[in-house]
């Protein structure tokens, strides 16, 4: 504890100097009541009021003047040199003094626990009677959270985090790098720059795509999203905030019609008509669209004219399952395989036409084809 004693009367007494006689002394002692004490002040109270109180109020030259001239009482060693107009309030001081240290009173003010007990008393009176001044209490260390809170809030506050992540910190643009060192040490984490918000447009790609992964479109078109499989509420909502848009069910796309069974193969523009027979009359205004070969996209002509409209007017599909009908035409003999002439009348030896150019492509030498 460090203790400032103020009165200008008592020291310690130290070195070994020249000795005093009691007659010397008394003339120091008379210089010094004559010198520095006011004029008509005689008596012990009186002389040690004013030392007590009064000492710090002499004026600069005053208390240098009565400072030689005591020091030169002080530094003899003599008791006898010195006057003892105060040596029972010293003693007291000293005493009260002596019992703050042995109670550790300093340290249980700094604590705040001796508001009302024995240190209290103690402290007063060294400050009133004895001029004694106290150091400060010492400020408490900062918790680790005090720490972390200060070195944030600093960093906060210099906007630290936008020069960073902006790499303004080379000019160490507000201390920044000081900054980041100390909320790293103190708050034991690393600083990272924050992720940019994403663009909207961003926004609705990325729940887009959820939706689209978690098959949610099907799930929540048949009715499955009771159970939120994989979610497809939540895909739902986010989708729907994200991309402003309501998300409908697909409608379902109507069957085309269908040729009856008893006439199953379409035919005609937009297929407006069925044919009874997977076959081609010969009609040769038409040329490859009506050649007797099979009903094909494009055929104009039904065999035997056996045709039906389609049951829908138009884009009529061939019926559905349909069976294979034997085929109980006439065939070539193994000698002439190749069937040729309108409707087949003929087989041909060899898989070859002859050139005949009035016939132009029917008579060109070309492979055997219908027509």
């Amino acid at each position: 504890m460090r203790l400032s004693f103020v009165i200008v009367v008592v020291v310690l007494l130290s070195g070994s100097l020249a000795k005093l006689t009691e007659r010397e002394c008394r003339n120091k002692q008379r210089v010094w009541r004559r010198k520095c004490l006011p004029s008509g002040w005689k008596t012990d109270v009186e002389q040690c009021k004013y030392l007590m109180d009064d000492a710090l109020e002499m004026t600069n030259r005053r208390k240098k003047r009565c400072t030689n001239i005591q020091k030169e009482m002080q530094d003899t060693k003599e008791d006898y040199c010195w006057p003892p107009v105060c040596s029972k309030e010293i003693d007291a001081c000293d005493a009260a003094g002596d019992e703050f240290e042995e109670k550790g009173c300093e340290a249980s003010m700094c604590d705040d626990k001796a508001s009302d007990g024995a240190c209290k008393s103690l402290k007063d009176k060294l400050v009133k009677d004895c001029k004694y001044s106290f150091d400060e209490c010492p400020e408490p260390e900062p918790t680790p959270e005090e720490l972390c809170k200060a070195a944030s809030d600093s960093f906060k506050g210099n906007n630290c985090g936008s020069i960073l992540c902006n790499d303004k910190a080379s000019n160490s643009i507000g201390n920044c790098d000081k900054h980041l060192a100390k909320l790293t040490k103190d708050c034991s984490f690393a600083f990272d720059c924050p992720k940019p918000e994403p663009t909207p447009e961003q926004l609705c790609k990325a729940a887009s795509d959820s939706f689209k992964a978690n098959n949610c479109g099907s799930i929540l078109c048949n009715d499955k999203a009771s159970n939120s499989i994989g979610n497809c509420d939540k895909h739902l909502a986010k989708l729907t905030k994200d991309c402003r848009f309501a998300f409908d069910c697909p409608k379902p796309v109507p069957p085309k019609p269908r040729c009856p069974p008893s006439h199953p193969y379409a035919y005609w523009t937009d297929n407006q008509y069925c044919c009874r027979f997977n076959r081609e009359k010969v009609y040769r205004p038409q040329g490859a669209n009506c050649d007797g070969s099979a009903i094909h996209p494009g055929s104009m002509c039904c065999q035997g004219d056996a045709y039906v409209k389609c049951p829908a007017g138009r884009g009529c599909i061939n019926a559905a399952n349909i069976p294979p009908k034997p085929d109980n035409r006439p065939r070539c003999p193994p000698s002439h395989p190749y069937a040729y002439w309108t409707d087949n009348q003929y087989c041909c030896r060899f898989n070859r036409e002859k050139v005949y150019r009035p016939q132009g492509a029917n008579c060109d030498g070309s492979a055997i084809h219908p027509g």
